[in-house]
């Protein structure tokens, strides 16, 4: 299953706040008709399992526009199988002014170590500020306890898999989890094995 739309307030005449835009990615907006409206919704990724990792982290690209004070309005959540929900800090925020992405936003979704859960991106708003909440480049990366296996990452777009900069050496190789090695992740979705020199690491692409 794939990311989610709850809806908490619609605006009348509206039929969604949250949507997939093939050019910048998850979009949030209740600026409609040329008006500002009041709503509330929540963007819902799929449940994952952390159950053996020690910590989560999350990094993101994402653009708000149309606000003032985009933390007032906006902000990221976990939630646990059991409803707790806690609040998920990131590393920076865009001015809220203008059509430009912040690349490489980080943030701790420890609160989900050791359980099964989600995360989401929570859009409010109301009459006198209806802001638009772009993000894309979605990563969620968990820290396992002793295993063979030294992280396990989720990715929704194969190009953006591995940052140059990162402390991987060598090149990347690509494995199905029965052992097949795969030289063209073009259209792949599931499961597969990285290996980067001594280093494994499972990797989930939607």
């Amino acid at each position: 299953a794939g990311f989610a739309e709850e809806v908490i307030n619609l605006p009348e005449g509206a039929s969604y706040i949250w949507i997939n835009d093939s050019q910048y990615g998850w979009k949030g907006s209740a600026f409609f008709n040329n008006t500002k409206h009041a709503a509330e919704a929540i963007l819902w990724s799929p449940e994952y399992d952390f159950t053996n990792y020690t910590d989560v982290r999350l990094t993101i690209d994402q653009c708000v526009n149309f606000t003032s004070a985009p933390q007032s309005l906006l902000s990221v959540i976990v939630e646990t199988t059991d409803g707790v929900r806690t609040p998920v800090t990131l590393s920076a925020w865009p001015a809220g002014n203008k059509w430009t992405f912040i690349e490489g936003v980080t943030g701790s979704m420890k609160d989900l170590a050791g359980k099964k859960g989600r995360l989401g991106f929570r859009y409010t708003s109301n009459t006198s500020e209806a802001p638009t909440w772009e993000i894309r480049n979605l990563k969620i990366e968990g820290i396992p306890g002793t295993t063979a296996i030294d992280r396990v990452e989720t990715d929704n777009a194969p190009g953006d898999l591995y940052n140059p900069d990162s402390d991987y050496l060598s090149t990347p190789e690509y494995y199905t989890l029965d052992g097949r090695r795969l030289d063209d992740l073009t259209g792949y979705h599931g499961l597969i094995i990285v290996r980067r020199g001594s280093r494994a690491t499972k990797l989930l692409i939607r």
